[in-house]
C-alpha cells in the first residue's frame, strides 16, 4: 500500500502506522500528515532504500 495515494487509512484507524521512504523521511512524513486531523506520533516513516548497495 502507498500511504501517499491512501490517506484515509492513517485517518480511519487508531492503529499506529509505518511507513518507508528511500529519501527525505521528514517530507515524507509531512506529505503524508498534510490536511489530516491526526496525531503525528502515530505515524512512524522509516528510511529503507532497497535499491543502494
Amino acid at each position: 500500500m502507498v500511504l501517499k495515494d491512501r490517506p484515509s487509512d492513517v485517518k480511519n484507524t487508531q492503529l499506529p502506522v509505518v511507513a518507508t521512504s528511500r529519501k527525505d523521511v521528514e517530507g515524507t512524513k509531512r506529505s503524508i500528515l498534510t490536511d489530516l486531523d491526526v496525531d503525528p506520533k502515530r505515524l512512524t516513516v522509516l528510511e529503507v532504500d532497497v535499491t543502494s548497495k
